[in-house]
């Protein structure tokens, strides 16, 4: 029923005037390489025709190759189209489908994933779906075929990029700009207040970040170095700790730290082999650090996990009770 559902929603929209489309493009980066020499492992072919393939640095987000595949579920067509112009002026596109596998006419299996392009590899050019964007610089551009969208969705991509990627915004070292709303290190301030009842915790992590009040102090990690935690005390914050990796998106918020203090922390990886450390232990939604995906190490990096928690919740109760007191 939900397959025959989805198809027919799929029929309607084709009949539609206009489908709507929304663009995601990234710049100052490199593009996606790769592009003439698909049968390679490279970032083309591991965004477009590989799943569980990663060939990033331990700076890089994604670790396991699997999150790319979150952009269709915001397609009411499960169809998207990539568009490059990579570092070495090597242009490219395609579009991919990812729907049902499905017995064909000869009583075949046919494949789940379909390909625009030509025989299945990209066009060599840029996608030219509005003629109003023409990149000139390297990077890439990702359209979303009849996205689905909500009335309010260019407040809740604010929302989200805020809570999400706060520390990397606040360090200058991302800009993400949503139609006429910018989000850099000068515009926090103002759409942190603009939107204040709408965040879970980004307004306590973002007054940690700018309070003089803020207490800051270096975690040890062993014998592998350290990290870098931050703790305000205020009656009105929520008691957690933003867990952040080096890239400064945030993992998970860390609580059950003290049912008596009220506070709000920030921990920061500056630390490459700390950042190296606990990427191994991220799991593949990148919203927890499990020790047990760290292979041989589980062990050692389990316990390293663990005191890094105590460590925190000793600081947060010891700075705690001589301000309260």
């Amino acid at each position: 029923k939900v397959t025959y559902k989805f198809f027919q929603n799929g029929i309607k929209i084709f009949k539609e005037k206009i489908v709507p489309f929304i663009r995601i493009r990234d710049y100052n980066t490199i593009g996606l390489s790769g592009s003439d020499n698909i049968d390679g492992i490279n970032p083309w072919t591991s965004l477009i025709y590989s799943d569980g393939i990663s060939d990033k640095d331990i700076s890089s987000g994604g670790s396991y190759g699997i999150g790319k595949n979150a952009i269709f579920a915001c397609s009411r067509l499960r169809t998207v189209f990539y568009s490059t112009l990579d570092f070495d002026s090597n242009k490219a596109s395609q579009g991919v489908s990812k729907l049902i596998s499905h017995k064909n006419k000869n009583n075949k299996y046919a494949e789940s994933i379909g390909y625009y392009g030509v025989n299945q590899q990209p066009i060599y050019d840029l996608l030219n779906l509005d003629k109003t964007h023409l990149r000139t610089e390297s990077g890439t551009d990702i359209y979303v075929a009849a996205f689905e969208n909500s009335e309010n969705w260019e407040i809740d991509v604010i929302i989200s990029v805020i809570e999400n990627y706060l520390l990397s915004i606040f360090n200058k070292k991302l800009i993400i700009k949503v139609n006429e709303t910018e989000i850099n290190a000068e515009t926090l301030e103002h759409l942190v207040n603009k939107y204040s009842d709408k965040f879970k915790y980004a307004r306590d992590y973002y007054e940690v970040l700018t309070s003089p009040q803020t207490h800051t102090t270096e975690l040890a990690v062993g014998d592998t170095g350290s990290v870098e935690l931050k703790i305000l005390f205020g009656k009105n914050f929520n008691r957690k700790v933003l867990m952040s990796r080096g890239n400064g998106m945030k993992i998970y918020d860390q609580d059950r730290i003290s049912s008596s203090v009220f506070f709000a922390g920030v921990l920061i990886m500056k630390d490459e082999k700390v950042n190296e450390v606990f990427r191994s232990m991220e799991n593949p939604q990148h919203n927890a650090w499990e020790p047990n995906r760290a292979g041989a190490n589980a062990k050692k990096y389990g316990k390293l996990f663990k005191q890094l928690k105590i460590d925190i919740k000793n600081f947060v109760i010891e700075k705690g009770q001589s301000t309260i007191s």
